[in-house]
């Protein structure tokens, strides 16, 4: 079981649709449609959030193209261990540095980490 968070923009308005799911053709086929829509209608639908295996961990989009692999308040840090998120305000580089990745580090991560959650 998965989980996908959609936000997509149209006409300047967010918006969020979250769905779980299993991965199957179904799924697949719906992942085309949406993009197909995406071109339609000349909006950015992108996933921002997947739920990996437990119900508190996920992969997170944190901007610039970087993922952080969530779990509550917790992300995984580069020498896989959790680490207590602050506030975006005092986050510092060294912090960013060391717990944003790839979409496929953080997807490795996830994968690694789903059973060991905080």
């Amino acid at each position: 079981m998965g989980g996908l968070e959609l936000t997509f923009i149209l006409l300047g308005l967010g918006f969020r649709v979250r769905y779980n799911y299993a991965e199957t053709e179904k799924v697949q086929g719906i992942q085309e449609q949406l993009k197909e829509i995406s071109n339609e209608l000349d909006a950015k639908i992108a996933p921002t959030k997947y739920r990996v295996g437990s119900e508190r961990l996920y992969i997170e989009e944190r901007g610039n193209d970087l993922w952080a692999v969530t779990d509550g308040a917790y992300v995984l840090n580069t020498n896989g261990e959790w680490e207590y998120e602050p506030f975006p305000s005092s986050r510092t580089k060294e912090f960013i540095a060391r717990t944003r990745f790839s979409f496929s580090e953080a997807k490795r991560l996830a994968m690694e980490h789903k059973n060991d959650s905080v």
